[in-house]
């Protein structure tokens, strides 16, 4: 298990799927950019040492390339490619310096693929009938429990295909299905895409 400040994320892809290993990497504070590239990556010192005078759009550049370095690290490259090319489709696409630490073999504009990002098959039967979107929250973990569903949903940080649901009774079904599945996000941060058992319907 690996460990920052800002919490903790397992090693172990059966325990913490790629892409939120990824995304772990992305949320990394600020002030901490330099120093994990530093301890958990092998690019030049030299390179990193630039780091320390960026702030804005580059220093968040800096953070996708920390989070793709470790990921690759951990779970090998193509496990790293997919984590960024989901989180472009999931966030948009991002475009980074050439010159911004350059020994890094990421792609300096990212893909539009989305099959990293976590994803649970529901049966048709199931989404026909609807689901209440704070069970749905609750069973695909984006949420610890149903009642936090209900306060993420109070709150406003609850959505489905990038529309915030503000109903407290919010129903989820194959009205809502966009390419063969639908996206819930919690917050901003957090995705999960269900898909339904024989694809599109």
């Amino acid at each position: 298990m690996g460990k920052t400040a800002a919490g903790a994320v397992w090693l172990s892809a059966r325990r913490t799927d790629p892409f939120d290993f990824y995304q772990f990497w992305v949320n990394t504070d600020d002030r901490d950019v330099e120093r994990f590239l530093k301890l958990y990556t092998f690019l030049p010192m030299t390179e990193i040492a630039a780091v320390s005078s960026l702030e804005g759009r580059d220093l968040n550049a800096c953070k996708s390339i920390l989070a793709f370095e470790v990921t690759k690290g951990v779970h090998g490259w193509q496990a790293a490619l997919s984590a960024i090319e989901a989180a472009s489709s999931v966030f948009g696409e991002r475009r980074i310096d050439p010159e911004l630490l350059a020994s890094s073999d990421i792609p300096r504009i990212s893909g539009e693929k989305a099959d990293a990002v976590p994803a649970t098959i529901f049966p048709k039967e199931r989404l026909e009938a609807g689901i209440a979107a704070f069970e749905l929250f609750a069973e695909t973990e984006l949420c610890d429990s149903k009642s936090a569903a209900r306060r993420l949903i109070k709150q406003g940080g609850a959505y489905v295909n990038e529309e915030r649901v503000s109903d407290m009774d919010f129903r989820i079904d194959l009205s809502h299905l966009r390419d063969g599945g639908i996206l819930l996000k919690a917050g901003k941060k957090k995705v999960h895409r269900i898909k339904v058992d024989g694809g599109v319907v």
